[in-house]
């Protein structure tokens, strides 16, 4: 006399229920990596835009700037050195640059205007030699932004260097 077994064994539920679990695990790593792959990514390409974006900022008022009224120091004491300028232009504006904690600040004394222009900033340094025939003044930037929470952090440093020609 034959039985008929159309059942599974518990062997066989526990062997296809292993298979499940490392597979799910396998996808559950592929999603994790590919979602911080993303978010460091993002977070890259957003500090470089604003990196290059203030570099230009900077760049097209230094380049109207008079040698002789520019300065560079600190807002207060609790900033890094160098990390304010101020200048006036061939056509008599007067502009601030200055770091504050994590944002960078433009303040148009004409206009009498003062505008947050990045944040996410990690330092601003300025420096300008003043020597003879040395018109060239040196900016340099350093972004850093957070994501996935405090897990990964990207930074950017923009170094730029600016011919100011105008006495």
């Amino acid at each position: 006399m034959k039985k008929n077994r159309s059942g599974l064994t518990l062997i066989e539920l526990m062997v296809v229920t292993v298979i499940i679990g490392l597979i799910m695990l396998g996808v559950n790593e592929f999603l994790g990596n590919g979602l911080q792959f993303f978010s460091s990514n993002q977070a890259k390409l957003e500090i470089q835009r604003d990196a290059r974006r203030i570099i230009n900022q900077l760049n097209r008022s230094l380049r109207q700037a008079r040698a002789s009224t520019v300065v560079i120091d600190r807002l207060n004491s609790s900033q890094p050195p160098w990390s304010y300028i101020s200048f006036t232009t061939i056509d008599n504006r007067s502009y601030h640059f200055y770091q504050n904690g994590v944002k960078l600040y433009m303040c148009d004394l004409s206009r009498g205007a003062t505008q947050q222009i990045a944040e996410n900033l990690r330092h601003v340094t300025f420096c300008y030699p003043m020597l003879p025939n040395d018109e060239i003044l040196s900016i340099s930037l350093c972004f850093e932004k957070y994501s996935l929470g405090r897990n990964v952090k990207s930074l950017q440093l923009s170094v730029e260097k600016v011919r100011i020609m105008n006495d």
